[in-house]
C-alpha cells in the first residue's frame, strides 16, 4: 500500500485514540499524546510519505524491530502496546512518560546528586534487558532516558537498535544541540564513530561505553573528553575519546562515590576489549563486589538440546534446533553464513540489506569430548584446504569466538555474527 499524506493535529483520532497535543518530531516521525478512555499513551507516527524506493522499505523495516524491541518485558524499558497503520503510515502506541527525559532534567539543574546512583542503576537495568533479548541500544544518550509518572527513569528510542552502520534521519546541527549522523558523537564509543569498526558496534560494550560518558556528565556537569560546542571541537574530542583522555573524576568532583569513580572510568577505555563485557559486570563494579568480569553467561546448565532464536535480523523470531540438524545423530557439526547463491549452509541466515555476515561465517560442533555445543569463527574449506575466518568475526557475549578452541553454548547466551544476533534457548 502506498502511504499517503495525512494531517494530524488535537482533536484528530487515530482508530480508538485521540490526540491531544505534539509532543515532539524530528527525521520522519512525530510522536503525539494520546488518550484513550481515562488512559494517556505517546502515539509514535512515521511519515512514511515523505520517503520512497528502497529507502522507505529500510526506514519500515526499522520501524517494525523498534516495536519489537519495546515489547520486552521490563519496567526499564518504555513499553510498547500496539502496532497499527494511518492511511498506509505506520504508528506504534507506548507508554507515555510526563516528566520528561534526562536532558532536561540536567539542564534545568532539577536533580540531586543523591539521586544520580538511583538513575544510573534503573539505565543498566534497562540495558540488561536489551541485551539479554540480542539487542543493543547503540544511541544511548540523556534524550533517551525517560521519566514515568512516578519518576522511575526509563530507556527509549530504539529505532537503531542493533543495527549496524543504518543512517540516522537526523542530520548534523550545529545552531543548537548537536544532532549527528547515527548516534551522537557525545556518546560514541572510538569503534562507533569508525565505519571499518561495524563488526563491533552491535555487542553490549558499545552501550557501556555510552552509560560511562553519560554518568560522567551527570557526577561532573561535564562532558569527559572536553567540550563539544561546535564542529570545529569535534576533532579533538574524537581523538581524546579514542586515546582514553580524561580528566580523573575524582579531580572533577570529590564527591563522587569511589565504587562509582572506579565503574565509570572502565567503562569509558577506549578498547572495547577492555570495558565491562556486559552489565552484570557493570553492577557488580558499582555495588563493590567485583572488577571486570570474563563476560560469559554464568549458567551451569549444558544440556545439548538448545536451539538458535533470531533476536535481531531480517528473519526476527525464526528457530533453528541444533539437535535436528544431526539428523538423529549425537554428535557432528554444521555451518552458518549468510543466505547466498553458489553457498550452502546448515543455517543460511538472510542478510539481504548490509551483508555483513560472511558467506561462509562460523561452525557449531558438538564433539564426544564436551557435554555442550561449541561455536568457532569461520568455516573449513576444501578448495584451499584451509581454515578460513569471517570477515566481521563471531561474538559470544561479546566476545570474540576465535577459530580454535571456540566457545561453549549455553542457554543464555548471545550469538552475535554480522549485524544478526541469535538467542542461545532451551529446545523443548
Amino acid at each position: 500500500m502506498i502511504p499517503n499524506r495525512v494531517e494530524v493535529f488535537p482533536g484528530s483520532q487515530i482508530d480508538a485514540y485521540i490526540i491531544e497535543k505534539t509532543l515532539g518530531e524530528g527525521g520522519f516521525g512525530s510522536v503525539f499524546l494520546a488518550r484513550k478512555n481515562s488512559s494517556r499513551y505517546a502515539l509514535k507516527l512515521l511519515r512514511l510519505w515523505e520517503t520512497d524506493g528502497p529507502e522507505r522499505n529500510n526506514i519500515l523495516a526499522r520501524f517494525e524491530l523498534e516495536f519489537q524491541t519495546g515489547k520486552i518485558d521490563s519496567p526499564y524499558l518504555v513499553h510498547n502496546y500496539e502496532y497499527g497503520t494511518l492511511s498506509g503510515n505506520p504508528y506504534i502506541i507506548m507508554d507515555f512518560c510526563p516528566n520528561g527525559d534526562l536532558r532536561n532534567h540536567m539542564e534545568n539543574r532539577t536533580l540531586s546528586q543523591t539521586k544520580v546512583p538511583e538513575i544510573g542503576v534503573s539505565i543498566l537495568l534497562g540495558l540488561d534487558a536489551l541485551h539479554n533479548n540480542g539487542k543493543v541500544h547503540r544511541d544511548l544518550k540523556p534524550e533517551n532516558i525517560l521519566f514515568d509518572e512516578t519518576n522511575k527513569a526509563k530507556l527509549s528510542d530504539f529505532g537503531i537498535a542493533g543495527h549496524a552502520n543504518l543512517k540516522r534521519l537526523t542530520q548534523m546541527n550545529w545552531a543548537g544541540k548537536p544532532q549527528v549522523v547515527f548516534g551522537t558523537y557525545m556518546y560514541m564509543p572510538p569503534e562507533q564513530a569508525q565505519p571499518k569498526s561495524a563488526h563491533v558496534t552491535i555487542i553490549p560494550t558499545v552501550d557501556i561505553f555510552a552509560f560511562g560518558v553519560m554518568m560522567y556528565e551527570l557526577f561532573t556537569g561535564s562532558l569527559p573528553f572536553g567540550k563539544l560546542e561546535t564542529q570545529a571541537d569535534l576533532g579533538t574530542y574524537v581523538m581524546n575519546s579514542a586515546k582514553g583522555n580524561f580528566r580523573d573524576l575524582k579531580m572533577v568532583n570529590p564527591n563522587i562515590p569511589a565504587t562509582w569513580a572506579h565503574t565509570i572510568s572502565h567503562c569509558l577505555q577506549p578498547d572495547y576489549r577492555k570495558r565491562p563485557q556486559n552489565i552484570k559486570a557493570v553492577l557488580e563494579m558499582v555495588d563493590g563486589k567485583g572488577d571486570l568480569a570474563a563476560g560469559v553467561n554464568e549458567s551451569s546448565d549444558s544440556t545439548p538440546f538448545i536451539n538458535l532464536m533470531v533476536m535481531q535480523g531480517e528473519e526476527f523470531r525464526r528457530v533453528y534446533n541444533l539437535q535436528g540438524l544431526l539428523r538423529g545423530e549425537q554428535i557432528g557439526s554444521f555451518t552458518i553464513g549468510r543466505n547466498d547463491k553458489g553457498v550452502v549452509n546448515d543455517i543460511d541466515i538472510r542478510d539481504e540489506v548490509l551483508t555483513y555476515v560472511s558467506r561462509r561465517h562460523a561452525t557449531i560442533e558438538k564433539i564426544e569430548k564436551y557435554p555442550w555445543w561449541i561455536i568457532k569463527d569461520g568455516q573449513w574449506n576444501m578448495e584451499t584446504r584451509s581454515w578460513i575466518p569471517s570477515t566481521n568475526g563471531t561474538y559470544v557475549n561479546s566476545q570474540k569466538a576465535e577459530t580454535f578452541p571456540g566457545k561453549p553454548l549455553k542457554p543464555g547466551d548471545i550469538i552475535t555474527i554480522g549485524d544478526t544476533t541469535l538467542k542461545v534457548i532451551k529446545a523443548d
